[in-house]
């Protein structure tokens, strides 16, 4: 269950909201709504309700990406994916840790594979 969490005042810039009134402190990230954490990795939730996890919950990523992508093509998922967002600075920043985990995930995935062989 994700939650929203208060990080130190550095980690904050201060904006006024759009609606007026008093500023409120906002993670620097143009339509970032506020900092989440999972119970096992910390990241930022935009306007859009889309988070960007922060990077060192690797292990957690790899284990739930293993469930979610078992007996997938990894290497044309991976390859289809850095395809995607080669163009798009935000997407590539977006999907970074993802693609990250998803590179270890086919390392040890293709290790497993060649230890049964």
């Amino acid at each position: 269950m994700m939650r929203t969490v208060h990080l130190p005042p550095h980690l904050y810039l201060p904006a006024r909201p759009a609606s007026g009134g008093e500023p409120r402190d906002v993670p620097p990230w143009d339509g970032a709504r506020d900092y989440v954490t999972d119970g096992a990795r910390y990241g930022v939730r935009f306007e859009s309700g889309a988070v960007m996890w922060f990077p060192g919950s690797d292990r957690f990523r790899v284990e739930e990406l293993r469930a979610d992508f078992a007996g997938a093509d990894l290497d044309a998922l991976v390859d289809g994916l850095r395809r995607y967002v080669a163009d798009d600075e935000r997407l590539r920043a977006l999907w970074a840790g993802d693609l990250a985990a998803l590179d270890r995930l086919r390392v040890e995935v293709a290790a497993h594979a060649a230890g049964e062989a």
